[in-house]
Order: structure tokens, then C-alpha cells, then sequence
């Protein structure tokens, strides 16, 4: 793979997780009406998902070709776009059911 290629995927990629982060932390603060657990939260999980994907994905691509990689890179870009459509109605249906959504964070912040 050229060394433009690599770079502009990786681009790419951290701008869409960027503009995730971004909606996920709109979404939690609406719903948890605090943004100082919402934010750190949500930031925790955010680099622990970066630290495990980076364990795991090493480990799956060890041997893999470069072309194979960016159609696995591609299809786990879609499929996050796809279960990020799903957040905020599952958020809001936690609201319409009185769940406390992050209740479980005020105990620890």
C-alpha cells in the first residue's frame, strides 16, 4: 500500500472517531444532565477502545496482506456508522423509561 493511501485512511478514520466522540458526548450530556461524568466517562471509554482495538487488531493483521486490511478497515468504519444510528434512539428510550441513564457513574465521580 502506498504511503498516501495509509496516511489518508488514517485520516480518515480519526476524523470519523472524532466526529463520533463528538455526537456520543452530545448525546450522553443531554441525557445524563451532567457534563463532568458524561465527558469523563465517555473519554475513558473512548482511549480503552482504542487500547484494546489496537491489541487486537494487531494480533488479527500479523499476517494478513495490505490490500485485505483496507477492505476490514473499510467494512468496521461501516459497521461502527451503523450501530452509531442505533445510539441515540436507544438513549431516548431509556429516557421515555425513567432508566437513569449513567446512574451507575455517580458512585464513582
Amino acid at each position: 500500500m502506498p504511503l498516501l493511501q495509509a496516511v489518508l485512511l488514517a485520516g480518515l478514520s480519526g476524523f470519523i472517531a472524532l466526529g463520533f466522540e463528538i455526537i456520543w458526548f452530545r448525546i450522553f450530556s443531554l441525557a445524563s444532565s451532567d457534563r463532568a461524568p458524561a465527558f469523563a466517562l465517555l473519554l475513558s471509554t473512548y482511549l480503552a477502545g482504542i487500547a484494546a482495538g489496537s491489541i487486537v487488531s494487531e494480533r488479527l493483521t500479523a499476517s494478513r496482506r495490505p490490500e485485505t486490511l483496507v477492505y476490514v478497515i473499510g467494512a468496521l468504519l461501516l459497521l461502527s456508522g451503523g450501530f452509531s444510528a442505533y445510539l441515540p434512539p436507544l438513549v431516548a428510550a431509556m429516557m421515555a423509561r425513567n432508566i437513569r441513564f449513567l446512574a451507575s457513574s455517580r458512585r464513582f465521580l
